[in-house]
């Protein structure tokens, strides 16, 4: 699995974890200016990537470290 496959895993498993849909992560405050509603739906759904740039501001959301 590439990186950028096991960071979209571990916020999916987050996701689930905390009960959160994708809308839920999508319209956060804290995405707010910095990533699209449409991108975080379009890489979570595997059709887009974020670059780690991006990847790392939801990462950070969700307190999340992947190795």
């Amino acid at each position: 699995m590439n990186e950028s496959n096991r960071i979209r895993s571990a916020i999916l498993s987050e996701l689930q974890r905390r009960g959160w849909s994708a809308n839920r992560l999508a319209e956060d405050p804290a995405l707010a200016g910095r990533i699209s509603r449409a991108m975080v739906h379009e890489y979570l759904a595997g059709r887009h990537d974020l670059g780690s740039e991006r990847a790392s501001i939801l990462l950070d959301l969700l307190n999340l470290k992947v190795s």
